[in-house]
């Protein structure tokens, strides 16, 4: 009897926790207005030498610039200090974590260790941006102890190689790989349950062989997985809307640089209006080897899968003699502007510029950089996120 009696309270108590939880989400909906001028965020991954030692420790750094200076008067490059909002380092940090945006919080997970010993779950760590929320934005991890309602939870596992975060339709979904060369894949829903929920992984017997050539995109409630292994193209596809397994497409395109560059390319695919050609969508993507934006129109099917994906335009980079970019990203910023961020070793650069789509034409509208290279035990840097909030 009394146990019986312990157990319907405790699952009380959970279903009151998590009614506040979903009530504390809800009202931070509410209160979200439109900003009178929007931030870029652009989110690094560090390494650090460690004195004295042959080793290095992780860092993560978030930094903002305003949309409204970005666009310069020329398309000169002009320096540009970032203002640092946040950051972690520490040789106890997981490296290469995964950043995503969910609402107004910046979120940070996943990862490994560097000594293969430690197998113990890697914390979760949230940023809140919303100054009416958090006036002095600092990274709260899910060991703390002033941990808000609205904290993300740790996910489910070990090891999170080279993951891949992103919310849709209110969710935050991860899709990584673990230290057993499986996939795992995740979702948290924070109306639903205070923690991730297992989903069908994608149907690959190694995950090892695969990830360093793929890559992912959302396309509506679609996530679209397309990986290379030697000379075979794979596409599969997971929808949000109706999450019973990843079904296999038809490759729309044999091209890597168009549809499945590697999972370190980031993909920004943008609605457009339809005209007389019929195409759904606008993607960018990167070719590092002739330093060139590309731009594809996607055509939908009549259930929002791709079935083409057409090259129309490849974009110079100014300057692209002198630039080698090593790690990039991109951002909407709005209407038909578009933000490439890059790192050139240790020098972030930020170009923007804005299309028209029927026909395809551009015109560059501004070109910063900041240099890092000014903190000595800093060996190197990659840019994982960038988001405009």
């Amino acid at each position: 009897m009394a146990g019986g009696f312990l157990a319907r309270k405790k699952k009380r108590a959970e279903k009151i926790r998590q009614v506040e939880i979903s009530k504390a989400y809800e009202e931070r909906e509410r209160k979200k207005g439109p900003g009178s001028d929007p931030l870029l965020y652009i989110c690094t991954f560090e390494e650090y030498k460690r004195h004295g030692t042959a080793g290095f420790s992780a860092g993560y750094g978030v930094h903002t610039i305003r949309v409204s200076d970005l666009n310069g008067s020329d398309d000169k490059p002009r320096p540009e200090k970032l203002r640092e909002v946040a950051n972690l380092q520490g040789e106890h940090l997981p490296l290469h974590m995964g950043f995503a945006v969910f609402g107004s919080r910046i979120v940070l997970a996943g990862g490994w260790f560097l000594h293969p010993k430690i197998k113990h779950p890697m914390p979760t760590y949230v940023l809140e941006t919303d100054p009416t929320e958090e006036p002095n934005p600092s990274f709260i991890s899910t060991t703390s102890s002033s941990r808000p309602r609205y904290m993300i939870p740790q996910l489910k596992g070990h090891k999170k190689s080279q993951i891949w975060l992103r919310e849709i339709d209110g969710k935050l979904y991860a899709l990584s790989g673990t230290d057993s060369k499986q996939m795992i894949f995740q979702v948290f829903d924070p109306k639903a349950k205070p923690e991730w929920d297992r989903l069908p992984a994608p149907p690959f017997d190694d995950w090892s062989a695969f990830y360093y050539f793929s890559s992912c995109v959302v396309v509506g409630t679609k996530i679209i997985l397309t990986t290379k292994k030697e000379r075979e193209f794979k596409t599969l596809c997971f929808d949000v809307a109706h999450p019973k397994g990843w079904t296999s497409l038809e490759a729309p395109c044999s091209d890597p640089l168009c549809v499945s560059p590697e999972f370190y390319n980031p993909v920004l695919v943008l609605d457009v209006k339809e005209d007389q050609n019929g195409f759904d969508k606008l993607m960018f993507t990167f070719d590092n080897g002739d330093n060139q934006i590309l731009v594809s129109r996607m055509k939908l099917s009549d259930e929002g899968v791709p079935v083409s994906v057409e090259s129309v335009a490849e974009l110079d980079l100014p300057d692209n003699r002198d630039i080698e970019p090593t790690s990039y990203n991109f951002a909407h910023l709005g209407d038909q502007t578009v933000c490439f961020a890059f790192m050139d070793i240790f020098t972030l650069h930020v170009i923007t510029f804005n299309f028209t789509y029927a026909p395809f034409s551009h015109k560059f509208l501004g070109h910063m950089f900041n240099k890092f290279n000014s903190r000595e035990e800093l060996s190197w840097i990659n840019i994982s996120g960038c988001f405009v909030l």
